[in-house]
């Protein structure tokens, strides 16, 4: 993943086309400014603010000039200040050109707050101003914005296409050394496109690019990991490390770490790979999902495990199971805003095509205007079509608003709310009942050895039986009770105005049906169990941190005592667990 530095780096790499339009002495001289910032950043700002936003005859001599200003703004990292000058340019000038560079300059700060719905919406917007005007130079800096938001995105194929084309484009080297390196990096994801591994590093080394050389490295050895080519991977890797370090990007640098933890810990260098995963972590200082750090989580779990050290593999299977949520959250919420963006822009070409037949329908009933019978029985026929497209379209646009909140709020393999639409209306429903102080439970469950299930019978079984879980409940659960699926095989139950004897039953209700599920449908013959944890708003208060808390606190304690049980989290101040279960399990210490 590319952060904020990276995003800047790769914009810089561009020259932007001049104004065909404009050939006097002050625009010129705007043009020299503006090139300054692929040459020298530092004295690009300080031109910049010593530029005179006075009144000019010329509109769209200030727009540009506040368009550099934006630009500025950017380059130092003040990314609202950028955004608003950069939208007050876009929406008020009447050149294409300056128009289309705001636009692009607010799809690179997109890519950088991830707000991925805006910048898909505003790349379509640059590409209709694009299509008016014939500027080459222009048409490559945009492409060269397009591969990195794209790639960004996860549209690998849409990167990898638009970096090709700048690639074809330049003959600068240090165009080209970021054009091979935004196709190697879409191309290590694609898997069948071709690979620039070495004419890359050559090529960003004449361009005396070495970040980008590095990145390149990075990218070849973790083609060498997909491989299967451990040893080569870690010999590429190890002699690079070294200069990674001392360029100080943490993002490439974690990286590395990374790629070389997960390459020694194949070759059985445990040693090796722990402290190059723990260097991984380190590096998070903002706690996000990267995927390097959700990797280096699972060789640090992986490498407890062989140890037989139960508890710390637990504690490090909870992070990264943790910040794999939170990887497959942020996937989802890209997949959200390509999906939305592709509807509004349907919507928006329904709304143009409407537009046109309207207009097309005025120009015939002025040619027809002679002919008054013809033309009111044409005009009500006409009408009767505008009027159906207008209930298809709004029929779709209310289909399509289903369908996102649908996306957006329920779990798309159970049908049951997912983690943020439970969340929400928990707490919603918490504050209704702490304002009239009843009771509520909270039923937290997960399934037994559901990871035993995937790798013996296979995923498709494991997906089986999570469909079936919300079959049984939802016969068991009152209908005022919220339900939802907080991740992986994870559930939890909010029970209003419901005390715990009763909460405990229905627990007990749902642990006896699940073990009654027939799994002779998957053609394969197992039990499944869950081990369940209870508390009560009484005990734990109505925040629904402290309720999750304290039930998950209890679920760890079902687990320890040997699965398929009931527990309760008990009173204060003893902070002791009763524990409630019929069944006569032997504790395991497998998860």
């Amino acid at each position: 993943m590319i952060n904020r530095l990276f995003i800047f780096l790769l914009y810089l790499s561009f020259s932007e086309a001049a104004f065909a339009s404009e050939n006097d002495n002050a625009f010129a001289r705007l043009k020299e400014i503006e090139n300054l910032r692929t040459e020298n950043v530092r004295e690009f700002i300080s031109t910049v603010n010593q530029l005179d936003y006075s009144t000019h005859s010329n509109q769209d001599f200030l727009y540009y000039q506040l368009y550099l200003k934006a630009l500025s703004f950017s380059l130092q990292g003040q990314i609202s200040e950028s955004e608003t000058l950069a939208e007050k340019v876009r929406n008020n000038t009447t050149s294409s050109e300056i128009k289309t560079k705001a636009t692009l300059l607010l799809v690179n700060i997109y890519t950088i707050s991830q707000n991925w719905l805006e910048g898909l919406l505003l790349i379509n917007e640059a590409q209709e101003f694009l299509d008016q005007i014939v500027n080459e130079e222009l048409n490559t800096y945009a492409s060269g914005i397009k591969a990195g938001f794209y790639n960004q995105l996860g549209e690998y194929g849409l990167g990898y296409n638009n970096a090709e084309r700048l690639l074809n484009s330049s003959s600068d080297l240090k165009v080209k050394c970021k054009a091979y390196s935004l196709m190697n990096e879409a191309g290590v994801e694609l898997k069948d496109k071709e690979f620039f591994f070495e004419q890359a590093i050559e090529t960003c080394s004449q361009a005396n690019e070495e970040l980008w050389v590095q990145f390149n490295s990075h990218l070849k050895g973790k083609k060498l990991l997909s491989d299967k080519q451990y040893k080569k991977a870690s010999e590429l890797l190890a002699p690079h490390l070294k200069v990674v370090e001392s360029i100080g990007y943490p993002v490439l640098t974690a990286e590395f770490y990374n790629i070389l933890a997960q390459s020694y810990f194949k070759q059985q260098s445990y040693a090796a790979a722990e402290s190059l995963s723990k260097k991984t972590i380190s590096l998070n200082k903002d706690k996000l999902p990267y995927k390097s750090v959700v990797s280096a989580y699972k060789t640090l779990y992986e490498i407890e495990k062989l140890r037989g050290n139960g508890e710390k593999s637990v504690e490090l299977l909870e992070k990264y199971y943790e910040f794999e949520r939170l990887n497959l959250d942020e996937n989802k919420r890209k997949q959200i805003a390509i999906q939305t963006a592709s509807h509004q822009l349907q919507e928006k070409n329904i709304q143009i095509e409407l537009l046109n037949k309207k207009n097309e329908a005025l120009t015939l009933e002025k040619i027809l205007s002679k002919q008054e019978a013809k033309t009111k029985t044409l005009f009500i026929v006409l009408l009767g079509i505008i009027i159906t497209f207008l209930i298809m379209w709004a029929y779709r646009t209310r289909k399509t608003h289903v369908r996102l909140r649908q996306l957006a709020e329920f779990d798309s393999l159970t049908g049951i709310a997912n983690r943020r639409h439970f969340t929400a209306e928990s707490e919603s429903v918490l504050r209704a009942c702490e304002s009239r102080a009843d009771a509520v439970s909270f039923i937290l469950f997960d399934l037994d050895k559901f990871k035993n299930i995937n790798d013996t019978f296979g995923h498709p079984v494991g997906d089986w039986v999570l469909q079936k879980i919300p079959e049984k409940i939802k016969n068991i659960i009152r209908k005022i009770d919220i339900f939802g699926r907080l991740g992986g095989e994870e559930f939890a139950i909010l029970l209003p105005g419901c005390e715990l004897d009763k909460a405990r039953e229905i627990a007990e209700d749902i642990r006896k049906g699940l073990m009654e599920i027939n799994t002779t449908e998957t053609g394969k013959e197992f039990q499944i169990t869950a081990s369940f944890g209870l508390t009560v708003s009484r005990v734990s208060g109505y925040e629904l941190d402290k309720l999750l808390k304290h039930s998950d606190d209890a679920l760890y304690e079902a687990k320890r005592d040997g699965r398929n049980r009931v527990n309760i989290y008990a009173l204060p101040p003893s902070e002791q667990y009763k524990n409630y279960h019929t069944d006569g399990n032997t504790p395991s210490s497998e998860a």
